[in-house]
């Protein structure tokens, strides 16, 4: 069954890739790969895209996804993000929950459990969530500083007030993440 299911993986990479590809050639995207570092070759993207290959490697999912423009876990679990694949052996779920689930930013709801000790899940995934929050912060706070210019001064008190109070956020998490 395992060997099934990592095949059916290496099949929906390879399905994805053909299509972010589109009219592009197999060899351009061998080259693209080659460009940023790491040459996925072109033999082994045909043998993806027509289902030859019966696994993927993380290295190659990483640089196929960066040289398609596209997130590596898209190409893991691309949409429509409703239908149902096998996440993991034996295991079903919706795309969006697998891809959830692999990229550590689950909402907390348990749509499906892919863990066997929650707890520990929650715990280990809080460094990752905590970097996430603290970015989106970031971006909040230089949103506002930016919004600082030419506005009138009782405007620059409140959002100097709100910017510390994002950076407040920022450190608390900085200290909990570290």
């Amino acid at each position: 069954m395992a060997k099934d299911w990592a095949a059916d993986q290496a099949e929906r990479v390879g399905r994805e890739l053909r299509r972010l590809r589109g009219r592009r050639s197999g060899q351009w995207l061998s080259d693209r790969t080659a460009e940023l570092g790491y040459r996925v070759p072109r033999t082994t993207i045909s043998e993806l895209e027509n289902g030859k290959r019966t696994y993927v490697s993380v290295a190659e999912v990483a640089i196929l996804g960066r040289a398609l423009d596209t997130a590596p876990v898209a190409l893991l679990y691309p949409a429509p993000y409703q239908g149902e694949i096998e996440v993991l052996p034996g295991e079903m779920s919706t795309s969006w929950s697998a891809a959830e689930w692999f990229s550590g930013m689950t909402d907390g709801a348990a749509r499906v459990a892919f863990a066997d000790d929650v707890e520990a899940y929650d715990r280990n995934l809080a460094p990752l969530r905590a970097a996430a929050r603290i970015s989106e912060l970031t971006t909040r706070k230089q949103r506002l500083m930016d919004a600082l210019v030419g506005a009138d001064e009782a405007v620059q008190t409140a959002m100097l007030d709100a910017i510390d109070s994002v950076q407040d956020d920022i450190d608390r998490l900085s200290g909990a993440a570290g």
